[in-house]
């Protein structure tokens, strides 16, 4: 489960594989499915997503030395859309959109082995773009809103750093700490029109962002088993663009080397 926007809660499961190119290039690919509740200024969101990605990644030996990586994603699904009653004189209503988001990420960074412990700063620029299509609601709604098509693109910038260590022959500990921060972000007000009395058209400006440089820490184990297998744990502590309380990210994960 995770609160990846400060406005709800996503579940999510997926299947990613990995194919070594050479001694120090990594092609990875990824397939998960996505289930969303989210809620933002009276507007409550939910539905499943597909979501597809590659990456190719470049590091040594033992993850020392400079790295680096490429990624791009892309999801999409149906969601559906409630309003409350939150404007005056107004009922709340439904309807069904089309959801899609494209990202894309660049990474570099330096691994130090300290003996105890490998450490690895690095910096990562990334671009998200959220489109979501027009919609009618439907159903009992007795004056049903038109809502245009809605976009948001944001920028952001971050600089962390990672930390991996032994704790003993198959039990490995990682921990991480960064900041992101806003270099771009743009929001359609929400716009549309209705059969509301005196409410023939209505723009409501996008949610005022309240962390614009935005902290974050990580944890996780990993336990490798005879088999070449490994199980991972880890979980994230962020603070969201949108709200002030910390949000967080939980996930297990099972991985077969062949």
């Amino acid at each position: 489960m995770a609160d990846v926007s400060g406005t709800g809660q996503q579940h999510f499961g997926g299947i990613t594989a990995a194919l070594g190119l050479s001694d120090s290039l990594t092609l990875n690919g990824f397939v998960s499915g996505l289930g969303e509740l989210r809620g933002l200024d009276g507007l409550d969101l939910s539905g499943d997503q597909t979501a597809i990605g590659f990456s190719l990644r470049s590091n040594s030996a033992g993850n020392t030395g400079l790295t680096w990586r490429l990624a791009v994603a892309r999801s999409g699904g149906d969601a559906d859309i409630s309003r409350s009653s939150a404007l005056a004189d107004t009922e709340s209503g439904s309807g069904n959109a089309s959801l899609t988001t494209t990202a894309a990420r660049g990474e570099i960074g330096y691994g130090f082995d300290q003996g105890f412990a490998l450490l690895t700063p690095y910096l990562r620029v990334e671009n998200a773009r959220t489109t979501r299509s027009a919609y009618t609601e439907s159903g009992s709604v007795s004056f049903p809103a038109s809502f245009d098509a809605y976009t948001s693109e944001v920028t952001t910038a971050t600089l962390g750093f990672n930390g991996e260590l032994r704790a003993s022959a198959n039990t490995s500990l990682r921990f991480g700490i960064g900041a992101a921060h806003d270099l771009n972000r743009s929001e359609d007000s929400v716009t549309g029109t209705s059969l509301i009395p005196g409410l023939a058209s209505f723009s409501v400006a996008a949610p005022t962002v309240l962390n614009q440089t935005r902290a974050f820490a990580t944890a996780g184990v990993s336990y490798f088993l005879t088999n070449g297998a490994e199980i991972a744990l880890d979980a994230e502590l962020a603070q969201s663009a949108y709200r002030k309380a910390p949000t967080g990210i939980a996930s297990i994960s099972y991985a077969l080397r062949f």
